[in-house]
C-alpha cells in the first residue's frame, strides 16, 4: 500500500535511517507536500466512508439473496 516517495515513506526501523529521511525531508519540503497530498487522495479513494458502506451494502444483498431459505 505504502510506495517509498510516491505515497508515504518507507525506512529500516533503526534511529539512524529515520533521522536520514527526516533530514532527506527537511532539504526537500516539496517532496513532503507532494508525497502528504498523494497520500491523502490514495486513503480517500481506498477507504472512504461511503464507498465503503456502498461496497459492505452491496457484498451483504448479494450475500443474503445467494443464502434465501
Amino acid at each position: 500500500y505504502i510506495r517509498h516517495g510516491d505515497n508515504g515513506f518507507l525506512v529500516e526501523n533503526a534511529p539512524e535511517a529515520w533521522a536520514s529521511q527526516m533530514i532527506a525531508l527537511a532539504q526537500a519540503p516539496e517532496m513532503l507536500t507532494e508525497v502528504s497530498k498523494a497520500s491523502l487522495h490514495y486513503a480517500q479513494q481506498k477507504w472512504d466512508p461511503e464507498k465503503c458502506a456502498d461496497v459492505f451494502e452491496a457484498t451483504f444483498a448479494e450475500v443474503a439473496e445467494r443464502h434465501v431459505v
